[in-house]
């Protein structure tokens, strides 16, 4: 959904590709991330077929799903077409079920995934929510396409970017005085008198009625990790570290507030970022007193489990699993918010949609109402959209994240 929302090739969402010292990189969600093109996955002869309730059968198509023989002169484009979308409903509804079953076998195992992080928090939770950022932030933050322009007042020339991205993991070295010309950060320290910041609370994206929810335009979240680099290079010039690492802890607080899984994943690579530069400060000698230390291995985990967790209430999941996972979780705002956009977009593909049962539950986790209502309004995807969206490796998801690190 949301979270799911949005794309950017430049981030990797492979953690096994993740340079080994730059923490910058961050998963992407399931699936929004379709919007470029992905190498086609294989697919497995499903259980049973699942067709998209609106299709119109394709010519000489039966209501069961097959085809009448007939010579191959006399085939219509329709009966291809027809054939090409039943083949994609099997196939989607034989991921979402193998993911069903994924989630069946591993809910004990993110109840104690989560736990565990709960013994340890790495991230913070900001209550009351009394004071949103969302009006506050709205000129300033960049939004991607096609709602760029015009570019909000913290945008970032491509050349300063693109020599940032440059620096790889000795970017808190490597940032130079030329790089923080012409820059600005009082706005960072204005947002200490913010306690959340809403996606939907002020901005463009407001104004966007919903319409397919894995591609709505969102705030450009990597223009933050950017600008946090360059606070804390700021911060070694003035010798302020401490400072620059409260605000810029304050700003991930704020991003992951938004209750959307990229916004999580963001938050997350923002705090590896402070570890980062912690690091690197401390190597050279730097006073880093004061300067609280943050457990990288703890944010991994809690990257992994609160990306797993979306999966649990994808369509298809059975509802006990469902409402044991939300249970359980960090974050089951985060993973209701997607899990509605999964359900309204894939849930004809489904043995369960779950929409109406996390529509009704929502209100129990204080959910933002806007937020989960926006995800509901979704329109339906086509199969082959869908398939493209949310059966690339979705059979893996769970196993794969909530598997123990190595």
């Amino acid at each position: 959904m949301f979270g799911v929302l949005f794309l950017l090739a430049r981030i990797n969402n492979s953690p096994s590709r993740e340079p080994a010292r730059d923490h910058a990189a961050v998963d992407t969600p399931p699936l929004r991330i379709r919007r470029a093109a992905s190498p086609a996955s294989s697919v497995h002869a499903p259980n049973r077929a699942v067709l998209p309730p609106s299709r119109t059968l394709g010519t000489g198509e039966s209501a069961a799903g097959t085809l009448d023989a007939g010579p191959p002169a006399a085939a219509s484009p329709g009966v291809f077409g027809g054939v090409d979308t039943l083949v994609q409903g099997f196939a989607l509804g034989d991921a979402l079920s193998k993911n069903a079953s994924n989630a069946d076998a591993y809910v004990d195992r993110i109840c104690a995934a989560s736990s565990s992080l709960r013994e340890r928090p790495v991230l913070r939770d900001l209550y009351p929510r009394d004071r949103d950022a969302a009006a506050f932030m709205a000129p300033l933050i960049d939004y991607e396409k096609p709602l760029d322009d015009p570019p909000g007042r913290l945008h970032l020339p491509d050349e300063l970017r693109e020599r940032i991205n440059s620096y790889g993991s000795e970017w808190p070295m490597r940032i130079t005085d030329r790089d923080l010309i012409g820059l600005e950060f009082s706005w960072m320290a204005a947002l200490g008198q913010f306690d959340h910041w809403t996606l939907l609370g002020a901005g463009r994206l407001r104004d966007v009625p919903p319409s397919n929810i894995f591609r709505d335009p969102i705030p450009n979240y990597v223009s933050l990790t950017l600008w946090s680099k360059l606070r804390f290079g700021l911060g070694l010039r003035r010798g302020d570290l401490t400072s620059a690492s409260a605000e810029v802890r304050h700003l991930a607080d704020l991003v992951q507030s938004q209750g959307i899984l990229l916004a999580e994943m963001i938050a997350v690579a923002i705090y590896k970022m402070d570890a980062r530069a912690r690091e690197l400060a401390a190597a050279a000698d730097v006073d880093v007193a004061g300067w609280g230390h943050l457990e990288v291995d703890q944010l991994e985990r809690y990257r992994r489990t609160t990306y797993a967790s979306i999966f649990f209430t994808f369509p298809g999941v059975s509802h006990d699993t469902v409402k044991k996972a939300l249970d359980c979780m960090l974050s089951p705002c985060v993973a209701l918010t997607e899990g509605a956009g999964a359900n309204r977009s894939l849930g004809a593909y489904a043995a369960t949609n779950n929409l109406p049962l996390q529509r009704e539950i929502a209100g129990e986790y204080d959910c933002e109402e806007a937020l989960i209502a926006r995800a509901a309004d979704d329109q339906e995807m086509a199969a082959g959209e869908a398939l493209e969206a949310a059966a690339r490796d979705l059979e893996s998801q769970i196993p794969k994240h909530l598997a123990p690190a190595r």
